[in-house]
């Protein structure tokens, strides 16, 4: 999937890289993914609604300001709506 395409590009397709080393970059990658997106909903769990609206609102505008951050705060917000 993309994860893995990520993956893929980050090591550039390296023959020096085996297919199991590059399931292991995948796996950590994942699994650091996971847990940042944990600590970012902490406060929502312990129910610190504002906080959370104030820091994710802060984080979309310093997004916006990169090159397709726009696009990218657009899409991310479309995909927590489906959700």
């Amino acid at each position: 999937g993309r994860l893995a395409m990520a993956s893929s590009a980050l090591t550039g397709d390296s023959p020096k890289i085996s297919a199991i080393d590059a399931r292991r970059l995948q796996q950590r990658r994942c699994a650091r993914l996971a847990i940042k997106l944990a600590n970012k909903l902490e406060d929502w769990t312990k129910e610190e609604y504002e906080l959370c609206k104030v820091q994710w609102q802060t984080e979309a505008d310093e997004l916006s300001k990169a090159s397709y951050g726009s696009q990218m705060v657009h899409l991310i917000g479309q995909i927590y709506a489906v959700a």
